[in-house]
């Protein structure tokens, strides 16, 4: 390497170094100074950082007063993010003659000034460099280098720094300095903005109620409800709910027929039947029922009785001998708009006997549907008083 530049500077003094780059040079690169003894041997590293288009580098006193007197061989280098350049940069050192630290910059025997020509990135350009006494005319450092070195001048635009409080201010200590503040909710004004908030606890959510907005979307009417997709729907209408009672009659006086209306909307029912028919002439009477007074052949029973025109339903125990027998029908059906359905299951004890009967399930069903009303009658008496219907539906 052929550019030296050669500076000196007093052992125990703060050495400043300025090394001036053409414009603009210093941008995007990173510089790094060694010195060592001619023996190699290491004795300072520092990275000086660039200010505008000058490198500055300083070496405190305290570090300088272990430098032995005589040649710092200096490597600065000077790098970009692909390439690095070295130029030699060597510091003489000079005894301390004062007898103490001396003044900064003090007066040194070498030249304190180089301009030299180094190559860098297959550039030649020049560099000039100053030791920190070369910078002003009274033999101390001027500008910004000397301004770090007084506590009670402008640094850096700061217009003074008397107030400032220094490292060993005995104020650090007091008791009464703050080592930190809050400030209270009321005293926040402004919008936090969704990163400015944190996360809270569901626990913290004690009051209130949250607008359904908030909770799911859809738009609200008062019918629907939040399903887990997070979206307001509207529930599925018919076949649902439990069965309702349509209709519970007891007889108090016999009747030849027995009339339920207001069936119309319902889907699916369930009906029971007790009690006795008061025909003399035989042990047991079947009861068949019509929907919406249909009496044509449109019925078809499997069991019980081989007719077209009703559907049996129950077998009741008749009147002859005893009247103190019973009978209960059971039905079931279900009304889809076309044909309808069902099933009876009858078990009954015949006025002669005191044995019940075995259950004969008849299957029946009726091919018109939408079913508004329903007619029961017996096939040879009448119900007599006390027989019971209770007609169950579900829409």
């Amino acid at each position: 390497m052929s550019a030296v530049a050669r500076l000196s500077a007093v052992a125990g003094d703060d050495v400043a170094i300025v090394v001036r780059f053409p414009a603009g040079f210093t941008a995007d690169r990173t510089f790094a100074l060694e010195l060592r003894r001619r023996n190699g041997a290491l004795v300072h590293v520092t990275t000086p950082a660039a200010d505008g288009d000058d490198l500055l580098i300083g070496i405190p006193a305290a570090a300088s007063a272990n430098f032995a007197a005589g040649w710092l061989h200096g490597h600065l280098q000077v790098a970009t993010p692909t390439v690095a350049t070295l130029f030699r940069l060597d510091l003489l050192i000079e005894a301390d003659l004062t007898g103490g630290t001396g003044p900064v910059g003090g007066s040194s025997s070498s030249p304190s000034i180089s301009t030299v020509s180094v190559v860098i990135n297959d550039t030649p350009i020049d560099v000039v460099v100053y030791s920190a006494h070369n910078l002003g005319d009274t033999g101390t450092p001027s500008g910004d280098l000397q301004s770090h070195t007084d506590d009670t001048t402008n640094v850096h635009g700061i217009i003074d720094t008397a107030n400032l409080i220094l490292e060993g201010d005995s104020r650090l200590t007091d008791a009464r300095t703050p080592v930190a503040h809050g400030h209270t909710a009321a005293g926040i004004a402004g919008v936090f903005t969704a990163g400015q908030i944190p996360d809270l606890d569901a626990a913290k959510i004690t009051s209130g109620v949250f607008n359904i907005a908030r909770l799911a979307t859809g738009t609200p009417d008062g019918t629907k409800y939040l399903a887990d997709d997070g979206t307001l729907k509207t529930p599925v209408t018919g076949g649902g709910g439990a069965f309702t009672v349509i209709s519970d009659q007891a007889l108090v006086a016999a009747a030849a027929s027995i009339s339920l209306t207001g069936l119309a909307g319902f889907k699916a029912f369930e009906m029971l039947i007790s009690g006795r028919s008061t025909w003399t002439g035989g042990v047991r009477d079947n009861v068949y029922c019509r929907f919406n007074s249909d009496s044509a052949a449109n019925y078809q029973n499997s069991a019980l009785a081989s007719i077209d025109n009703a559907a049996v339903v129950a077998v009741l125990a008749g009147s002859q001998t005893n009247t103190n027998r019973n009978g209960l029908g059971r039905s079931h059906w279900i009304d889809s708009g076309g044909w309808v359905q069902g099933g009876s299951f009858p078990c009954w004890t015949d006025s002669t006997g005191t044995v019940p009967i075995t259950p004969l399930p008849n299957a029946w069903f009726w091919q018109t549907g939408n079913i508004a009303s329903l007619a029961l009658s017996c096939v040879n008496g009448q119900f007599a008083a006390g027989t019971r219907v209770i007609l169950l539906g579900r829409t």
